[in-house]
């Protein structure tokens, strides 16, 4: 029983995990809180739905397929929004109402698409059990998990080792020096939302066969805001550890004690987290510049 529990909650914390990572990348690097991360969530739920009851055999096409669609709304929220509004003088608050707009606005574009109906994935995607020794798991359960680990290990074997995504760490460690050793900020913040995009795109698709997409789903981004601030906000590993933590309270503390009190007793641990150590788990040094 608690290996059940166990596993399940480590895929939906592996999820949290996906999208907590998106909000640290971004206010890492452009210092921007960009609260309508969770409608990229549903956007990447919705599209992956479209292209697996259309046809597409293929869960991995799926996979890439939207994360390319939700890395590229992603980018276009910075070309197109974020960055003519700091271009402009926006204060952070400006910033902030924008991305509020945009988290009332493609719920909206989902609903004229999609429906305001929960849609389902083919039941086929949640069958099956995976043999762990002398335990069975969910086959979708194990696949979340290791699909999950594996995009957040390519991930940071990208910004180690690649040369974009070490311009993508110096904008994020300091951006003044790195404006000084001449990185292109705004090329490169540019591309950090994409990446973002993408991780809360094939999050949403993995959401997809434990639940269900709908135009609203993108309210977990609070959560995944939460764990973000749980890990240390603004630190990516942070960002890892504190939503594989929220999933695994989530999943013991609805079943063990009750499920209508999942959500309370959720954020009552992760405020007394706050009390004992305010900065979060692996927070991070204040930001050296004020940009």
């Amino acid at each position: 029983m608690y290996f059940d529990i166990f596993v399940s909650g480590l895929a939906v914390g592996c999820i949290y995990s996906l999208i907590a990572m998106s909000f640290s990348l971004i206010f890492r690097s452009s210092g921007v809180l960009n609260i309508g991360t969770g409608e990229f969530v549903m956007i990447g739920g919705l599209v992956g739905f479209s292209l697996i009851t259309d046809g597409t055999q293929n869960f991995y096409l799926v996979m890439l397929c939207t994360m390319a669609i939700a890395g590229l709304v992603g980018y276009l929220s910075n070309v197109l929004v974020f960055h003519p509004v700091q271009k402009r003088g926006g204060q952070s608050i400006h910033v902030l109402i924008a991305s509020i707009g945009i988290m009332i606005i493609l719920p909206q574009i989902g609903s004229l698409i999609w429906g305001a109906e929960p849609l389902s994935f083919p039941s086929s995607l949640s069958a099956g059990q995976v043999q762990l020794g002398s335990a069975k798991i969910s086959a979708i359960s194990f696949s979340i998990i290791l699909l999950s680990l594996s995009i957040m290990i390519l991930f940071q074997l990208f910004f180690k080792f690649t040369r974009i995504g070490q311009a993508m760490r110096a904008i994020a460690d300091d951006r003044v020096m790195s404006q000084l050793l001449g990185v292109n900020h705004r090329k490169y913040i540019a591309l950090i939302f994409l990446v973002a995009g993408a991780l809360t795109g094939v999050a949403g698709v993995l959401l997809g066969p434990l639940y269900y997409v709908s135009y609203d789903m993108g309210i977990i981004g609070i959560k995944a805001f939460a764990a973000a601030v749980l890990g240390g906000f603004g630190n990516i590993m942070g960002a890892v550890i504190g939503g594989i933590l929220l999933g695994l309270i989530e999943a013991f503390g609805g079943t063990m004690i009750s499920s209508e009190f999942r959500d309370l007793i959720l954020y009552a641990i992760l405020i007394l987290v706050l009390l004992i150590r305010p900065a979060g788990i692996l927070g991070i040094k204040k930001r050296r510049d004020t940009a």
